[in-house]
């Protein structure tokens, strides 16, 4: 058997309410029996769709956004050094949309959890990022309850 990077099915668009992803994700979902919550992040492009699923072990996790008109290569490497310490899931790294640059990365962290030493070390990084870049955005991403 040849490893593949990709999987593909091709479905009829008026067949998609009925599509289960559970069934062209069994295999990896085995994987992942080890971790109660999963990750949903869905990237909206003009041409396409795209999903990506990271296991987590909080029911909670943090969003960061940092944005703005310009980034100096001083700030990206600074941006870099700071987060590289906090517990990532997953990165943008670093894209424009309009006229605007955007970095967001997702934190496997419970803002909840004030004691819990990623998230006192995750305070402490936005006080230097917010130092470097006035627009900082944290938002807390929880579970969404099925239909």
């Amino acid at each position: 058997m040849t490893e593949e990077l990709t999987i593909a099915q091709v479905l009829e668009l008026e067949n998609l309410k009925n599509f289960k992803i559970t069934n062209l994700l069994k295999e990896e979902l085995k994987l992942m029996d080890d971790s109660k919550y999963i990750l949903v992040i869905k990237l909206r492009a003009p041409n396409c769709i795209k999903l990506t699923l990271y296991p987590v072990s909080n029911k909670k996790i943090a969003k960061l956004t940092i944005s703005g008109e310009r980034f100096t290569s001083k700030q990206i490497n600074e941006i870099i050094k700071i987060v590289k310490d906090l517990n990532i899931i997953h990165t943008s790294g670093l894209t424009s949309k309009d006229e605007k640059f955007f970095y967001e990365c997702y934190l496997d962290l419970n803002l909840d959890k004030a004691e819990d030493f990623y998230v006192k070390n995750f305070k402490k990084s936005i006080r230097k990022l917010r130092d470097l870049r006035k627009n900082i955005k944290i938002e807390e991403i929880g579970i969404i309850k099925g239909d």
